[in-house]
């Protein structure tokens, strides 16, 4: 028995949806493989590095200095909109989840806010300030990125820049300081 002529286009239309949805699916379990891969490399092996207890982290807070190298072997450094404020450029950060270890917080929080993939490379310690009364503590660390995904957070720009753009355009002194210590930190890393 034959298919009828008006079968075909329904066929492919719907051999279509089925291999978007597989497409779909492979894609974020690669993601989650990469997640996986990068936050137990940030462990180095080690079983709970940050001494994490309880249901917060001390800081609450993580995020990284993230940089890539260009083609002409310069640095640049990635920035983001403020959350509340988009003509305020920060740093990629946020909440540490419940059991999340910094080092992971800093792994999904770059890649959320910006879809870079980033591996960290040295912990930069805690740096705190004041947003609008209350003092936030953030615990950063220098990451290299080492790929791209999907954000989670679609509606905040993101850039890349060398380090004396990347300081004239960070909206805090804490992260234009944080900047230049990071250079120096790269540069000790790459010696």
């Amino acid at each position: 028995q034959k298919w009828p002529p008006s079968g075909i286009p329904v066929a492919l239309v719907l051999l279509l949806l089925a291999l978007w949805r597989y497409m779909e699916q492979r894609y974020k379990a690669t993601n989650q493989a990469y997640w996986s891969v990068l936050t137990l490399t940030a462990r180095d092996g080690k079983v709970n590095p940050d001494k994490f207890a309880g249901p917060f982290a001390n800081p609450p807070h993580a995020g990284g200095v993230v940089f890539k190298k260009s083609l002409w072997g310069n640095a640049q450094y990635l920035l983001v909109e403020a959350k509340d404020n988009p003509a305020q450029w920060v740093l990629p950060k946020g909440h540490a989840e419940e059991g999340e270890l910094h080092r992971e917080t800093a792994v999904r929080e770059v890649h959320e806010e910006t879809g870079v993939w980033a591996r960290i490379l040295h912990d930069l310690g805690d740096v705190s300030y004041s947003v609008k009364g209350p003092v936030v503590t953030v615990r950063f660390f220098l990451m290299q990125a080492v790929g791209r995904g999907l954000r989670k957070e679609k509606d905040r720009k993101h850039v890349w820049l060398p380090l004396d753009k990347a300081i004239a355009r960070a909206s805090h002194v804490e992260t234009r300081d944080l900047l230049q210590v990071t250079q120096a930190q790269c540069d000790v890393l790459q010696s």
